[in-house]
This record gives C-alpha cells, sequence and structure tokens, in this order.
C-alpha cells in the first residue's frame, strides 16, 4: 500500500497509527475537523485535509484529492455523557460520517477499510470476557451509533451490486497512553484522573467505583491496526483490549499512588453513576491472536509509568 487515508487522524489514536505508518514509509492523507483533535498530533509529512466527515461535499473533494489504497475511519463523536445530551450529533457524526464514507470508497474503488468500532457495542455482556460473537446491547445513544455504523460499513463491503471491499471492524476498549488529552474531560477516564492530579483538583467518582473497565496501551493498538491492515482477515470485528479487567476504584488507587498520593488523603467527589455507564467489562483477545498474531505487550503498570512521564512532560496548566 502506498497511500491511505485516515478520517480522525488528528486525534489520540488516529494520529498515533499516522505516525507508525509514516515511519513505514507509507503516504498518509489525515482527515480531521479538529474538533477534539489536535494539528500539531500530524507529523508535517501527512497531508492534513481540516474538514468534517459528516459534511458530504467535504468527503467528496478529501477522498479525490488523491488515489488511495485503503481507509482508516476513526472520526466519530466518542463520549457517553455527550452523546446523552446530544445524540443528534453522535448519528450526524457517527451514523452520516460513515455514510459519506462508504459513499466515498464505493465511488474511488478503495479496496480496503478498517474501522474503529467499540467495546461500547457489548453494553453489560451476561458473561465475561465478552468475545466478538455476543449479543449486542449498546446502553447508550454513542454506542447504538457505533453499533449502526459498524452494520452499515459491513453490510456495504458485502455487496455485489457495487464496487465491494473488504472491511475489518476493530472494536477498541479503554485505550490509554501518551498523546490522550488532558483536556478533554470527556474522553479518557485515566487521563482525566492523571490531569486532577497535576492540577491538585479533586477526583470526580462517578458510581460505587466497581464499574470494571479493559485498560490497553495506544501501542500496542497501533499495532493492531498495523497488524489488520497488513493481514488477510476480512469481514471480521475483533476485539482490541488487554484481556485484564481493572475497577475504577482501582484505577483511581494507582493514579493517586503514582503520584505519592494516598485516598484517605486527597479529595474524591463521589457523584451518581452516569446514564449507560457499563458496569463491567473486559474483552476476549483469542479472535486477535488468532487472525493477526497480536497480543498487547505493554503491562498496565509499565504504560501507566509512561503515561504520567509523559504528562507530567507536557503538563502547563490545563
Amino acid at each position: 500500500m502506498d497511500t491511505i487515508l485516515i478520517t480522525g487522524g488528528a486525534g489520540f489514536i488516529g494520529s498515533a497509527i499516522t505516525r507508525a505508518l509514516i515511519a513505514d514509509g507509507i503516504g498518509v492523507t489525515v482527515v480531521d475537523d479538529l474538533s477534539t483533535g489536535v494539528r500539531l498530533n500530524v507529523p508535517p509529512e501527512a497531508h492534513f485535509i481540516g474538514a468534517d466527515v459528516a459534511d458530504r461535499d467535504a468527503m467528496r473533494a478529501a477522498f479525490g484529492s488523491r488515489e488511495h489504497d485503503a481507509v482508516l475511519h476513526l472520526a466519530a463523536q466518542v463520549s457517553n455523557i455527550v452523546s446523552h445530551r446530544d445524540p443528534w450529533a453522535d448519528f450526524r457524526t457517527n451514523v452520516g460520517g460513515t455514510l459519506n464514507v462508504i459513499e466515498q470508497v464505493v465511488a474511488h474503488r478503495i479496496p480496503r477499510v478498517l474501522y474503529a468500532s467499540s467495546m461500547a457495542l457489548y453494553g453489560d455482556p451476561a458473561a465475561l470476557p465478552v468475545s466478538e460473537t455476543a449479543v449486542l446491547r449498546p446502553r447508550s445513544p454513542y454506542g447504538v451509533s457505533k453499533l449502526a455504523a459498524e452494520h452499515l460499513i459491513h453490510n456495504a463491503g458485502e455487496r455485489s451490486d457495487v464496487h465491494g471491499f473488504a472491511v475489518t471492524s476493530l472494536r477498541m476498549f479503554n485505550v490509554y497512553g501518551p498523546g490522550q488529552s488532558l483536556t478533554n474531560m470527556y474522553q479518557g477516564v485515566l487521563s482525566v484522573f492523571v490531569a486532577n492530579l497535576l492540577a491538585g483538583d479533586p477526583i470526580t467518582l462517578y458510581g460505587t467505583g466497581r464499574q470494571t473497565r479493559d485498560f490497553v496501551y495506544v501501542d500496542d493498538v497501533v499495532d493492531a491496526w498495523v497488524r489488520a491492515l497488513r493481514s488477510d482477515a476480512r469481514d471480521q470485528r475483533i476485539n482490541v483490549g488487554s484481556g485484564v479487567e481493572r475497577s475504577i476504584g482501582q484505577l483511581i488507587d494507582d493514579v493517586l499512588a503514582a503520584f505519592g498520593r494516598e485516598r484517605e488523603s486527597y479529595p474524591i467527589h463521589v457523584e451518581p453513576e452516569l446514564p449507560g455507564d457499563q458496569r463491567a467489562i473486559r474483552a476476549d483477545i483469542g479472535r486477535a491472536r488468532e487472525l493477526l498474531g497480536w497480543s498487547p505487550r505493554t503491562p498496565f503498570e509499565a504504560g501507566l509509568r509512561a503515561t504520567i512521564e509523559w504528562a507530567r512532560s507536557t503538563w502547563k496548566g490545563g
């Protein structure tokens, strides 16, 4: 592959993938409206186009700017909280934007698409670890919009009446690491807690703290995307997580300890559980091992240290 288009390529995960592909000598076109992404995240070697995926005319222009061998579609509204406040925004970007991407993939006969799906599709699974064959019961407008977009993009890839394309959806769990926003309080619970400690602000805990998450380090996630791009894993949905469950309460203790603090001496505000918040989640990553030869390599403790070191070095007071 010579040139790849990445929607959402100025965001946390998208920019990390962009850097990895450029390092491998691949040309990258980044399409991002910078609503949550940061222009400085985009390497100078990338061809940057400031555009909203939900803008049909802008997508026509972006896809027509040069030929592309594959599309990595990461642009999305990703906050559960925001999705409850403004579900139309989720469907405009996550569903409407995906339809625009599909339209241009078909029009330009692009053979390969990777889609950034989400653990939110699973809701509260009946059993853990949750596999890709589990019943999908998203608990938020965000999860519903991501599920709709995943169905749409796979359905389009399977059509025989238009140019077909090979699709792989990567259902990502809680991605964290250097580069995650320290100022956007709606993205990344770990980065929010780290920013709280750096600013000396209280930590806000929603619910009991017994909710569990599957935290996976950004470098491992990038590795999964690159492997999927080069693989024969077509028409597949694949979990990308650590396979390890960690409670939010434990996460608070871990972050506090990394800063030399203890829960008893640090202000923690407890608020009611957020609507649509998943109560427990952990990925079954057997399919990723089988199809991609991928396993996460970064222990949580090492990833947390690297994240805090990066955050300290870049912190400017929020």
